[in-house]
């Protein structure tokens, strides 16, 4: 059941009132220093979360970089450029990336106080004043301790990504050859971990093997939070329609990227998401900017630089043939539908 007052703020109202769910970022802090350990104090543009109420944003996934700590730009290419990609080049060290996702987490916790958003641990509490869902893109911080998604859930952590540009403990990645044929044993204890403390279960750059196996793995609905269907020259983070109907067919979202689309801008935004609907139909169908990040170009930076843009999206897919209720499902109701059937988890 969707949340009731997220819910009782969008029934009945003009599109103009429909409010959007960013359900992957890194606004706000992604390139900052975060060294505080060392005593460096650099001042964030946190403040890129502010205008939040004014853009129609009701809520954003904010995440941490888990493997930041390691994580290198391939040498094809620099951040930015034609034929970058991320990888991590060693193994982290022990603690390394405990410590540094930790650091990540308090500055977004840091801003969120700062800036007087909620912090948001349950669905029905989305739907007022605009808030920050805390998420974890990577599992090395948990060192193979599944005891620390307890942590993580007890600090107000809502939504967890196993893998990222690492094959570790947990899963294989679309980016690095395989070492477990999809999900380890591991990480399927760890999925139903997160089903029993009520965590989102994201399957972002994970293998389409890996992907099968979650979807086994998991009593709730799945997460692919931040993804781009293929289409024009290949890329190994594109997806294909097979990929995102292994999440639907769980009941979960697919969030469309704003990060690769390749100099087509807004419309090509649109086009994708049109395209997943086409895949997987609207109940499936959210928005993930991956906003602040540099994956390949031109990024996300050519559709959303900041907030600004979600102010315009209820249009925009109204002018390319959405329903109103269509246009709520993705900007909202789809994500808070999930959110809510991985919370009921905790609750039974």
């Amino acid at each position: 059941m969707v949340a009731k007052s997220a819910l009782q703020s969008q029934s009945g109202l003009a599109m103009g009132d429909v409010q959007c769910i960013d359900i992957h970022s890194h606004i706000g802090w992604v390139h900052e220093d975060i060294r505080e350990d060392q005593g460096v104090q650099h001042e964030s543009n946190g403040w890129l979360m502010a205008p939040m109420a004014n853009n129609r944003v009701a809520a954003i996934v904010v995440s941490t970089i888990a493997d930041r700590a390691i994580t290198k730009w391939g040498t094809s290419g620099k951040a930015g450029e034609p034929g970058a990609m991320a990888y991590n080049d060693r193994a982290p060290r022990p603690g390394e990336c405990w410590h540094d996702n930790n650091l990540q987490l308090q500055r977004i916790e840091r801003w969120i106080d700062k800036l007087g958003l909620s912090r948001i641990t349950e669905p029905e509490e989305i739907g007022g004043h605009p808030g920050v869902i805390l998420a974890i893109e990577g599992g090395c911080p948990l060192e193979g301790r599944l005891d620390r998604l307890e942590q993580y859930y007890a600090r107000g952590v809502r939504s967890f990504q196993l893998v990222h540009y690492r094959a570790n403990e947990f899963a294989d990645v679309q980016t690095s050859p395989p070492r477990h044929g999809g999900l380890s044993a591991l990480g399927a204890e760890a999925v139903r971990e997160m089903n029993r403390l009520g965590i989102i279960v994201d399957v972002t750059h994970s293998t389409f093997e890996a992907v099968n196996h979650t979807a086994e793995a998991s009593s709730r609905p799945i997460v692919l939070s931040h993804a781009t269907m293929a289409f024009g020259e290949p890329h190994p983070r594109f997806v294909s329609p097979d990929y995102v109907r292994v999440v639907a067919q769980t009941g979960g979202v697919i969030g469309v990227q704003a990060a690769a689309f390749r100099g087509r801008g807004m419309p090509g935004f649109v086009e994708n998401v049109k395209r997943m609907i086409d895949a997987v139909g609207i109940d499936h169908v959210s928005i993930g900017t991956d906003m602040g990040t540099e994956t390949w170009p031109p990024v996300s930076a050519g559709v959303f630089s900041d907030l600004t843009p979600f102010a315009t999206v209820p249009t925009l897919l109204a002018d390319a043939g959405l329903a109103d209720e269509e246009i709520r499902k993705i900007a909202s109701s789809n994500f808070l539908r999930v959110f809510s059937q991985v919370s009921a988890m905790r609750a039974a």
